[in-house]
């Protein structure tokens, strides 16, 4: 790495971190937001507090992962075991953040973070809920398009074929299951995942974040019916899957 590149690299720390405190922020209010238009809840109002017994956290319980670490898992005045994706979601913040710094080029570099930071935040949200906001998934669409309007990672023609073809994919998907089994497949959140997606690598490299995904839900799937931790008519999310595989794409396309 380049001087400039390790200089990054020790910055990003605390500061990937500090973005994955406020993803789990997201992660948490947003939906309850949506769900909920009587919600006193904001992104910014009330300040951090413990979601058992609603005590406002000090500062020094909001230490990324350390604070999880030295209160052992639990509130420190209600003693409730703290769920576990707060710092599962930091952790992996800090983790891809530095695999960009690594090897996404310095141009590409902010944006690059932008469009995975979102992605944690739609992936625990749909993981959780099975629910892809809007607030996130157009906002990621738009600026897709918006990226590749100066040919950061793809041709902006490509991005935009892309953005239509990956919500056209998946339409004509869950129009066939709806029409043949009678049933909902799949929900117009992941028809909007992977037309991010798409403005974002380019129609090109939808095949390959198609099957990716469908590989590994499938083998998920099964298995979690297998070990009788999932039944086969219960609703499945498919956006994690589609989160992971199109990150992974996009890593590749960095590296090219």
């Amino acid at each position: 790495m380049s001087n400039i590149q390790i200089i990054i690299f020790i910055l990003m720390i605390p500061l990937s971190l500090c973005i994955g405190s406020f993803l789990n922020v997201v992660i948490y209010r947003l939906p309850e937001m949506m769900q909920n238009e009587e919600s006193h809840l904001n992104l910014a109002f009330p300040t951090s507090h413990c979601p058992h017994c609603k005590h406002k956290l000090n500062w020094k319980h909001n230490i990324p992962v350390l604070s999880y670490i030295f209160l052992k898992g639990r509130c420190a005045f209600c003693k409730k075991s703290i769920a576990w994706h707060y710092p599962a979601v930091e952790l992996i913040s800090l983790t891809l953040s530095l695999i960009l710094v690594i090897f996404a080029p310095l141009a590409l570099l902010a944006p690059s973070l932008i469009f995975t930071w979102i992605l944690i935040s739609l992936f625990f949200i749909d993981l959780k809920h099975q629910l892809l906001p809007d607030n996130l998934t157009l906002s990621l669409l738009w600026l897709g398009l918006l990226v590749n309007c100066f040919y950061f990672f793809t041709p902006i023609q490509d991005a935009v074929i892309g953005a239509v073809a990956g919500y056209l994919v998946l339409w004509i998907i869950a129009f066939l299951f709806k029409y043949f089994r009678h049933k909902d497949g799949l929900g117009g959140g992941d028809m909007k995942l992977l037309a991010a997606l798409g403005a974002w690598l380019g129609w090109q490299q939808l095949p390959l974040v198609v099957l990716i995904s469908s590989i590994l839900c499938l083998v998920c799937l099964s298995v979690l019916i297998a070990i009788k931790k999932h039944r086969a008519d219960q609703t499945f999310p498919f956006g994690p899957f589609l989160i992971f595989a199109g990150w992974i794409v996009y890593l590749k396309v960095l590296m090219l």
